[in-house]
């Protein structure tokens, strides 16, 4: 059974994912995603969005273009 922090990264990616859904773009800005967030019933911290992000990225449904700008600045391509 997975442990309830596995359950809110889960929910986390997907959230991620329906932002660029709901936008109807493939490039966002992390400071973007992250506003989004924030006005979603999702309860997160900065590490587990970058986690969720490094997540996504090595599963394949996105890419960080810059990754070596802030976190903030980094765009992030859904793939696909």
């Amino acid at each position: 059974m997975p442990c309830e922090s596995d359950t809110d990264m889960t929910d986390l990616r997907n959230e991620i994912l329906a932002v660029f859904e709901e936008d109807g773009k493939r490039r966002a800005t992390a400071a973007h995603l992250i506003d989004e967030l924030d006005r979603r019933p999702v309860d997160f911290s900065m590490d587990e969005f970058d986690e969720a992000v490094t997540n996504l990225r090595e599963q394949g449904e996105i890419r960080v273009k810059n990754p070596r700008a802030s976190m903030y600045d980094q765009v992030i391509l859904r793939k696909g």
